[in-house]
């Protein structure tokens, strides 16, 4: 898109859409053409590493004791969702002018293969039609907050806690990138409306501690077992406690609670 831009602008291409795509080329090396032709460089020489991930983030689901990624796509305007155990069905990617086609939930689950898509139970399929409109809500939250740092530190934190989750082998960083992304979020809102809060002591990590805040400041009464399993000591960043998969996964699924909650609130909103 970059190199698509300064070409028309060495050019003099006035009106000429840079994006690519599902365009009349017109006459070789006309403007859309050409244009079409930078694309087509980058995709020969560069594939995959040309792409833009613009999802803004995923969510693990836990189907059957097994670990998947639900991923959030990214949406401007309005999609139809359904849900078929055929993923043939709803198998669309890109960008469209008005009303885009629907869009498969179960493709949202990677590395889904037919055969398992097939066996899937009604039940199945509810649980991860809940999941992923859950996880939707709370990535979107995430994705919203402005007005202060921590919350990129946040989301970044968010991203790792995911990707370590998934992998499996570090579940102890798993586990404290998950508080750490919570601690940022509660700081963050906290700042930004000029609010106070511990940085040091036990206090200043305690995520209850600082889950009470929530509700002194803004009225968020968020559930303490959820706090309960967010937070954790800091000898866990150093692997110095055993960690059960299921804790850390735990872990994950309340932090999704408690963002879906400060989006319900409206505090994503604010700035």
């Amino acid at each position: 898109m970059h190199a698509s831009r300064l070409v028309s602008i060495a050019l003099g291409y006035d009106g000429v859409p840079i994006l690519g795509g599902r365009i009349d080329r017109g006459e070789p090396f006309s403007p859309a053409d050409t244009l079409q032709r930078v694309f087509e460089w980058y995709c020969e020489n560069y594939g995959e590493r040309s792409k833009v991930n613009l999802s803004p983030g995923s969510v693990v689901m836990n189907l059957h004791g097994t670990y998947w990624r639900l991923k959030i796509p990214f949406v401007r305007g309005s999609i139809l969702l359904i849900i078929d155990r055929d993923l043939s069905v709803g198998n669309v990617e890109g960008v469209f002018r008005g009303s885009a086609p629907p869009r498969n939930v179960l493709l949202q689950v990677e590395n889904l293969t037919q055969a398992y898509a097939a066996r899937l139970s009604d039940d199945d399929l509810s649980y991860i039609w809940s999941e992923f409109h859950q996880g939707w809500d709370a990535v979107s939250c995430l994705t919203d907050l402005r007005g202060h740092e921590l919350f990129n530190q946040a989301r970044g934190d968010y991203t790792q806690s995911v990707e370590t989750l998934l992998d499996g082998r570090t579940l102890s960083k798993a586990r404290w990138d998950t508080a750490q992304c919570a601690e940022k979020i509660f700081k963050g809102l906290l700042a930004r409306a000029g609010h106070g809060f511990p940085t040091s002591g036990g206090k200043g990590h305690n995520i209850a501690h600082l889950g009470g805040l929530m509700k002194q400041h803004f009225g968020l009464e968020l559930s303490k077992g959820s706090l309960a399993a967010i937070h954790c000591l800091p000898m866990v960043r150093y692997g110095e406690m055993n960690m059960d998969p299921n804790e850390a996964w735990t872990s994950h699924k309340e932090l999704l609670s408690v963002l879906r909650s400060i989006n319900a609130a409206g505090l994503d909103q604010l700035s």
